[in-house]
């Protein structure tokens, strides 16, 4: 399953020169937890895995520091690293106060709630009109209504120029 919150960051292919590249791009990551925040360096080429190295975000120290790369098998390769400069900030909370965070996920989690009753009743009402003979169920012009929503139906007789899909 594909992680929550990754963010994936790439830099310019460095061609022709394998053994030194410089690629001299600048990348910042908001992370609200750095002590609980992965960052995964992945060195590919064309789009085969040759060198990684995994590291806790909050675990790296301010400054120019030199991260030794992995080969996929996993074991250190020998003078394989990768010399990154490493600078902490940070940002104020532009998202509002805790308390309307929570109150904004309580109002999604009351939400996600109302429509899995609803798509449960709908369920339901599909499997016991299953059961039934076949017969119309919906009249034009009528309302379905699931819970508090209603939804108007629409009913349009078919000419014969629209009857089938191959006339």
């Amino acid at each position: 399953p594909k992680a929550q919150g990754v963010t994936r960051l790439v830099t310019a292919v460095a061609e022709g020169n394998g053994l030194n590249p410089s690629f001299d791009e600048t990348f910042h990551c908001l992370a609200a937890e750095p002590h609980q925040t992965i960052l995964r360096v992945v060195v590919e080429d064309e789009g085969r895995l040759v060198a990684y190295e995994t590291a806790v975000l909050g675990s790296l120290r301010c400054g120019y520091r030199c991260l030794h790369l992995r080969s996929p098998s996993g074991t250190r390769i020998d003078s394989c690293c990768l010399l990154l400069h490493i600078s902490i900030g940070s940002e104020p909370n532009t998202f509002g106060t805790v308390e309307e965070l929570r109150s904004m996920v309580q109002s999604q989690r009351a939400l996600i709630a109302q429509q899995s009753r609803d798509i449960a009743h709908l369920s339901a009402e599909l499997s016991r009109l299953g059961s039934q003979p076949s017969t119309p169920m919906l009249t034009p012009g009528a309302t379905l209504t699931v819970g508090r929503a209603s939804y108007g139906v629409a009913l349009f007789p078919l000419d014969e120029q629209h009857a089938s899909p191959h006339a």
